[in-house]
Parts: C-alpha cells; structure tokens; sequence
C-alpha cells in the first residue's frame, strides 16, 4: 500500500520547512473568512465595496509574508489568507478576485532568497487555483532547490484538486492541461525521488477531476514509461520505486472509474504502454540482479514488495485497457506474487508471466493495441 502521508516531509532537505509550511492547510483559527462574509465568498459577482473589502483583508494579513526571520508571523498570515478559499462554495468571481489581487503581492515573494518565504507564497499560491497562481507554481518547479520544486507540486496537487470542486471552474481547460504538460515533462526530467513523487501524486490528482481525467491519464503514462525506460534496467531506489508505484495504481484506477467510451482510444494505448513499460522495467531488474533478494524482515525485502506491487499493478492496468478497448481480457495472473518470495525459481517464474503479456508474441502485441513485438523486451 502506497503510504498517503507526509512523512517524507522530514528529510534530508524538508526539515523544519515541512513541519511549518509544506503541509499546512487553512486552521479554524479565524471563522472563515473573518471581514470576507459568505455575501462575498459566494456571491457571482463583487461590487465596489466588497472588491475595497477583499483588498483590505488581503492588505491587513499580507504584510508579514517577506518576514523571513519571524516565521510564525509568516504563518498567521498565510492561515488568514487560507480561510476564504477553504470555503467549498466560494465562486469563480470571488476567487479570481482574490487571485487578481493577492498574486502581485505572492510574485516578488516567489522570487526571494529565503526558502521559508518561496515555499510560503507556494503554499497560498496552490489554494488559489486559478491561472495567474500556476504560473507561479510552474516556475517553482524550474527551482534548483528541491524543497522548492516539491512545494511547487504540491501547490499543484492542491490546484488540480480545488478544480475538482468546482461547478464552474477558475480555469479554462486549455490553462489546466499546460499544467498537466510541465508536471510531466518535469516527471521525465526530475533526478530527485522525492520532488518526482511530488510531481507523480498532483498527476495522479488531476485523473480524478473528470474533465481533466484523459490528458492526466495519457501525460502521466507517458512520463513514467519513459522515466521507467530511463533507468537502463536497474532498479530504483525505494523512494523512486514508490513515485511509480503511486502512478501506476493512479492510472488503474482512473481507468477503473471509466466506462467503455469515456476515455479516448489513443489514451487507453498509452496506459496500456505503461503497463508494459513496467513490467519491462521489473524484468530488467531482476536479470540485472539489481532487484536484491531479501528476506523477510530486511530493509531488501520493502524494495522487493513494492516491485512485486508494482508488476501486479501493471499488470491490472493493461488488462483494464484491453477492456476499454472492447477487447476480452484473460484472467489476470497476478504476476507480482512470484518476486515476493525472493526465490529463483519465482522470479524466473515471473519472467515467464512478464513475458506472456509484453514478449514478442505476448498479449501487448496482439489486437487492440498490436506493440512491435520488441517494444518492451528484446527477447
């Protein structure tokens, strides 16, 4: 099971900024909203003096944001600025509002030396969801700093899931799908596991907003195949292992909440190739020997499980998409259990199942999708 907490959060480059800040969701220390009413939160459009309202509120909780040597002060402003957006029924108008006025004040914050203040205008910027707030996020993402380009992710995981929310949403489709674009070129191009979980887990996000579901789908496929591709045949380390993992079953499932119709045919291929992909990939990882065996207990034996998990998920995953495609899907094998026992005779077992779906004549290379019989193996 992927673990759904944070925990991560404090290591090696998180520290104190992910306790205080990376997590950090609106608290019940103002009633929502405080001097910005439900007339306003809800109304589907703003006069004069609620804008001067808007503008007054975001002033009044603003001024502490830049403060970098006091970052409790940083904090009660940013859980001021986070009240009115918690509220679920807050319209489109009052939302780009809020955005419209408070994004000139985050930029220069998005820019500073300090990481404490960067990750704090990231944090407010997430909750916005709105298009001005992503372009922020997507240059956090370009970051050279790696808590950065998490926090960035993270602020898009929060975006992707606002849009979810919403009637009527804060972007238009072409503005959300960019976002869905950079988060997987940068899935592709990320060296740090745990930035490139961040980027996996808003991916998965995005496949659970109807409307987004099929580009999240077919951009997060394609960016773990080739980031599963990339690793040459080794095997991850146990971070990476579990970023692909959480993709893998995030594909599944979006698949599995789809009927036959939903989801374009070219997108199913593609998911259909990351299955593929990863199957491939756990296969090169144990005739490379890179996949250690481990016993029961051993700190190998969590790299084990999360492989085995991951070739059964991939394996669930091409069988989903053959039945979308109006194909008939065998009984699924179950094809990770044969790494679990970290025995020769299973992984050479489990060889023989891989093959039997992505090998030169496996199922992969048959109808619907019809794969070159070396698209996923040489032999």
């Amino acid at each position: 099971m992927i673990a759904r907490t944070h925990s991560f959060f404090q290591t090696r480059f998180f520290g104190l900024l992910g306790s205080l800040f990376l997590a950090a969701l609106p608290s019940a220390a103002l009633a929502q909203g405080e001097n910005i009413g439900p007339d306003i939160r809800h109304g589907a459009q703003l006069s004069a003096d609620q804008v001067a309202t808007v503008t007054k509120f975001i002033a009044s909780h603003s001024a502490n944001l830049g403060g970098a040597e006091n970052p409790q002060a940083i904090k009660r402003d940013r859980t001021a600025l986070l009240e009115p957006l918690a509220d679920s029924q807050a319209s489109p108008a009052f939302r780009l509002k809020y955005s419209e006025t408070l994004i000139p004040i985050l930029t220069p914050l998005a820019k500073a030396e300090a990481d404490v203040v960067v990750i704090n205008s990231l944090v407010i910027a997430g909750d916005l969801a709105t298009a001005q707030a992503v372009d922020l996020l997507a240059a956090g993402i370009k970051s050279t700093k790696p808590a950065i380009r998490f926090q960035a992710a993270y602020g898009l995981r929060r975006t992707f899931e606002a849009l979810g929310l919403m009637a009527t949403p804060t972007m238009r489709p072409d503005q959300a799908e960019e976002a869905i674009k950079l988060l997987a070129k940068s899935i592709e191009s990320e060296a740090d596991p745990i930035v490139t979980d961040g980027l996996v887990y808003a991916l998965v996000q995005a496949t659970q907003t109807t409307s987004l579901r099929n580009p999240a789908i077919a951009q997060l496929s394609a960016a773990l195949s080739a980031k599963s591709k990339s690793l040459a045949g080794k095997a991850a380390s146990g971070q990476l292992a579990q970023a692909l993992l959480r993709g893998g079953a995030g594909v599944r499932d979006a698949l599995g909440a789809a009927h036959a119709g939903e989801i374009p045919a070219d997108t199913i291929k593609a998911a259909a190739e990351l299955g593929g992909s990863f199957i491939a990939y756990c296969v090169k990882a144990i005739e490379s020997k890179t996949l250690p065996m481990a016993d029961k207990g051993r700190p190998e034996a969590m790299l084990r499980e999360t492989h085995a998990q991951l070739a059964t998920t991939a394996e669930n995953v091409v069988l989903l998409a053959l039945t979308l495609q109006g194909g008939k899907a065998p009984e699924a094998r179950k094809i990770g259990d044969r790494l679990k026992g970290s025995t020769t005779s299973g992984d050479a077992s489990f060889g023989e199942d891989a093959r039997a779906i992505i090998g030169a004549t496996g199922l992969l290379t048959k109808e619907p999708f019809r794969f070159a019989p070396t698209t996923f193996l040489d032999k």
